[in-house]
This record gives C-alpha cells, sequence and structure tokens, in this order.
C-alpha cells in the first residue's frame, strides 16, 4: 500500500570521491581566479557528476516504477555494493600509505582520506541497515542521468570511488538484482514505439522512371518496378517509423549524457525477447531495446541510413535515397 509522504527537507548524502575531487577543483580554481579559464569550472563539475549508465538508467528507471519491495531490493543492493567499494578504497589507501604528510602538506596525508572514505562506506552501510528495517525508499534518475536513493530523510547519489568508469560499480549492482535472465529486459534502456508517430509518404513514378516512395522526413526508397505497391507502401512507412524511432532513442540517450558512437551502432535480435530488439550504440556493448522487425532483416539498410539519421538527431534535415534490391516485398 503507498502511504503518502510528508513534505521534508532532505539530507543529500554525495559520494566522497565527489566532495573530494570537487574540493580539489574548488582550490585550483581559487588560485587561479584571475585566470581566463575559470569559467570552465561547471564543466568539470558536469563531467565529475556525469551520469550512469544506459543499462543501469534503464534497470533504475524499471525499479522506480515497480513496487515497494524492488525498490528496497534495488537500494539495499546498491548501498551494499557502494559501501563495499569505498571499504576496500579505504583499504587500499591504509596499505598505501607513506607516513606522515611532509610540514605544511599534512591535507595530502592519505590516512585522512582513508579514515573519511571508510567513515563514508559505514554510513552507507548503515543506510543499508535502514533499508531493511522498513525505512521507506524511492529512487530517481535526475534529468544529468545519474541514479538517486532517497532512503527516509537522506538522499544518495549512486557512485563508487572510481567516478570515471561508473560500469565497475553498476555491474556488480545488476549482476545482484537480476539473478535471471528475464531481468535482462530490466538492465537495458526501453523506449516505446507508440510515441513515434507513423511516418507517411507518396509515389512518384514515370513510364521512364522506376517507382520511388518518398517519406513526410526526407527517405526515399528505389524500386525496380511497380509490382505490389501497396505492400511496398506499408513496408517503407514501417522502416521509416522505425528509423524515426532509432533517431528518437539516440536524442533521448544524447540528453542523458550517454556515449553514442556512430560507428558501432548496429542492430541485432533480441534473444530475450523475440517482440524487440537490440539496437548496439557504442563499443562498450551498451544498448537499447526498440521494435524494429524490419531493420533486423535488413540491417543494410540501416548502414546506409545512418548519416539520416545523424542528421535528424543534429536537427538538419536531409534527404537519404535508398535502394532496395530487385523483388523486395513482392
Amino acid at each position: 500500500m503507498n502511504r503518502k509522504r510528508p513534505a521534508r527537507c532532505l539530507a543529500v548524502v554525495v559520494p566522497l570521491s565527489a566532495i573530494l575531487a570537487l574540493s580539489a577543483m574548488h582550490d585550483a580554481a581559487a588560485q587561479a581566479t584571475d585566470a581566463p579559464g575559470g569559467a570552465a569550472r561547471p564543466r568539470a563539475v558536469r563531467n565529475l557528476l556525469g551520469g550512469s549508465t544506459p543499462a543501469f538508467i534503464g534497470l533504475a528507471r524499471r525499479v522506480a516504477g515497480g513496487t515497494e519491495a524492488e525498490k528496497a531490493e534495488f537500494a539495499r543492493i546498491s548501498l551494499e555494493e557502494m559501501g563495499g567499494a569505498f571499504h576496500a578504497e579505504a583499504e587500499r589507501a591504509f596499505e598505501d600509505r607513506p607516513g606522515p604528510g611532509k610540514p605544511g602538506h599534512e591535507e595530502k596525508d592519505p590516512r585522512r582520506w582513508a579514515a573519511a572514505t571508510e567513515g563514508y562506506a559505514s554510513r552507507l552501510f548503515g543506510l543499508s541497515e535502514s533499508v531493511m528495517a522498513g525505512a521507506m525508499v524511492e529512487v530517481r534518475i535526475e534529468q544529468e542521468g545519474t541514479v538517486l536513493l532517497i532512503v527516509g530523510d537522506n538522499t544518495v547519489i549512486v557512485s563508487g570511488p572510481n567516478i570515471a568508469n561508473p560500469e565497475i560499480l553498476e555491474n556488480r549492482i545488476i549482476d545482484r538484482v537480476c539473478l535471471d535472465p528475464s531481468c535482462d529486459t530490466l538492465a537495458t534502456a526501453t523506449f516505446d514505439m507508440s510515441h513515434t508517430p507513423a511516418v507517411g509518404g507518396r509515389w512518384s513514378h514515370t513510364d521512364t522512371q522506376s517507382p520511388v516512395y518518398a517519406t513526410t522526413n526526407g527517405l526515399n526508397f528505389l524500386f525496380e518496378d511497380a509490382t505490389n505497391l501497396p505492400a511496398k507502401e506499408a513496408a517503407c512507412s514501417a522502416i521509416a517509423t522505425e528509423l524515426a524511432s532509432i533517431v528518437n532513442a539516440i536524442k533521448n540517450l544524447l540528453w542523458q549524457k550517454q556515449p553514442v558512437d556512430w560507428n558501432a551502432i548496429a542492430v541485432r535480435p533480441d534473444t530475450a525477447d523475440p517482440a524487440t530488439q537490440v539496437l548496439r550504440i557504442n563499443p562498450n556493448g551498451d544498448f537499447v531495446k526498440l521494435a524494429l522487425p524490419q531493420l533486423v532483416q535488413m540491417p543494410y539498410v540501416l548502414q546506409s541510413a545512418l548519416p539520416w539519421v545523424r542528421s535528424q538527431v543534429e536537427g538538419r534535415y536531409s534527404q537519404h535515397y535508398v535502394q532496395l534490391p530487385p523483388g523486395t516485398f513482392d
């Protein structure tokens, strides 16, 4: 049963690595107050807290809309993994300590870092115990692509000590939350094709020109003959709609600050769900799930249309011509 949460002021628990890194950047910026590059500091902060992987965001989005038990389980596992990661970081710092800092540089003493890191790990383990004791949990995805856990009156950014490689922590969380293959559908960003309107178009052909089906969004499908035009028109409209859904999905990913490599984009069948297909978006293997039944059978169409897809994502109108083999859709 959902209970209405009273309005309150939330305490924000920011990852220790972010706090210390932000502090270091602040000190460096303070020493260069008059330097022309001083305005670049906000960009560094955005990079520092630069979002989760599409797989983790997809899982968090599904959990956020799930049951209270699912949210609690996700929060407990995330907090335990974060606590373990920071505890291991503290142990490494203790082992690597060279001794007291030099006079005037005591703040560089790794023992202080280790003690602070261990304290933060203990705080995370304590929040995990609060979840198990029944504390209310919320899961949120922020605009910049960070995942937040709200446990009681505390807000935690899901992040490990290695901010530059969020997948290290996030994959461990995914592996523990997703204990069976069916969870593969949770650990991906999934987009609803119903939000992409069907794309229409019109035919143009003469006695001396082969038929061309031109869609309203700049795609032109070239055919060798005019046989079975209704079936060809339906298929062309479906392909154009699938390409438009890819445009929308990539726009969404870029808005979330997720890495998209145009040279790595490819479509393949989804072995876990025949109703959807997998669109790989970068060499790291990150992917989204879309309904692409036409394109998965004709991957060459997607590859040839990628310049058009990119122009659409970037807000530039362009024409693209698709030459289909003889007999296609007859």
